[in-house]
């Protein structure tokens, strides 16, 4: 089993890869958001090229939710349901805390590349449980 997993935003989405088989999460890239139709395109691709059998979204669980960007979240989750993989929310409010944290043990910058670091730390999350 192979899982894609996502750390969700508006303008950016983080994805990281990681299997039932070596039960690593590893960050995989940042997806620009330039709409709808183009985000599902690209993530499917995705999905046929790493033979993806499961997605694991960050769910953001703000304390201070904002209807607007929870609309635009529960969008976003139809898309990836409508690729007819199982979707699977995991919480996110700590993952971008977490990458950051990863970061500075290693003394590594990444200059905007911690959304799939973030989405790397949702996905161990999960498989951690699993």
């Amino acid at each position: 089993m192979k899982y894609l997993g996502i750390d969700w935003g508006l303008r950016k989405i983080g994805l990281a890869v990681g299997s039932e088989e070596t039960h690593v999460a590893v960050p995989f890239g940042i997806l620009e958001f330039k709409g709808k139709k183009e985000i599902g395109k690209e993530i499917q691709r995705i999905i046929d090229e790493e033979n993806i059998n499961e997605i694991i979204l960050g769910q953001p669980l703000k304390l201070d939710s904002q209807e607007k960007f929870l609309d635009e979240f529960k969008t976003f989750q139809g898309i990836l349901e409508a690729l007819g993989l199982p979707v699977t929310l995991e919480d996110e409010r700590f993952s971008t805390k977490a990458s950051k944290s990863i970061d500075r043990q290693m003394g590594v910058s990444r200059g905007g590349e911690d959304d799939a670091v973030s989405a790397a730390v949702i996905l161990q999350s999960y498989m951690d449980r699993s």
